[in-house]
């Protein structure tokens, strides 16, 4: 085959660890889960909804039952990446023995090569961890190492502290109280 061009130097084939950030966020909750001698425990579940912000179109339905006289097509959307496999998940933290309290960390989100991985903050916890960074509450981590240290950065946050503090409290409420648990079940269990 005639050389027509080169790429050497302009690919890494170096390997790299590509460890599945949820599998980074399973390591981080048996950490919480020790530290705080099994009162908070953790869960990373798929996620389907939406994990950005955005704004809702209340004219849409109308538009469509009206059958909108033209539609504008934008040829870019078919062209680049097809059938680019997305996963999202939700990261939360909660108490075993009073299921109805938990608290959402983030929404993570990466595609099949698992890096970058975007993270959608909580507003209070990005408003400590991002603020010297000047970011909003969305970062991206482009490798497990800088991921895993955003996500030690809000473990370890002033703010993520206080709420497992707080869930330390309930615990012991629930451990003294144990008919307020049980009061909460009955009254979520008829309103479904």
């Amino acid at each position: 085959m005639d050389k027509i061009f080169d790429l050497s130097g302009k690919l890494d084939f170096n390997d790299i660890d590509l460890t599945p950030p949820e599998e980074v966020v399973k390591n981080i909750i048996k950490q919480i889960s020790y530290e705080t001698k099994g009162i908070i425990d953790g869960k990373i579940k798929e996620y389907t909804g939406n994990i950005f912000s955005y704004t809702k179109n209340p004219y849409k339905s109308l538009g469509i039952a009206l059958g909108e006289l033209s539609t504008e097509v934008d040829i870019q959307k078919s062209l680049g990446k097809q059938h680019v496999e997305v996963s999202k998940f939700e990261f939360y933290l909660e108490i075993p023995i009073y299921e109805q309290y938990k608290y959402r960390i983030c929404y993570i989100k990466h595609g099949i090569g698992n890096y970058p991985v975007t993270v959608v903050l909580e507003q209070g916890i990005a408003d400590e961890v991002l603020a010297e960074i000047n970011a909003n509450y969305i970062i991206k981590c482009d490798n497990r190492d800088d991921f895993e240290k955003l996500l030690i950065q809000i473990i370890t946050s002033k703010h993520v502290i206080s709420i497992m503090q707080e869930m330390i409290r309930i615990n012991q409420i629930q451990k003294q109280y144990p008919q307020n648990n049980e009061d909460s079940k009955t009254s979520s269990e008829a309103s479904e």
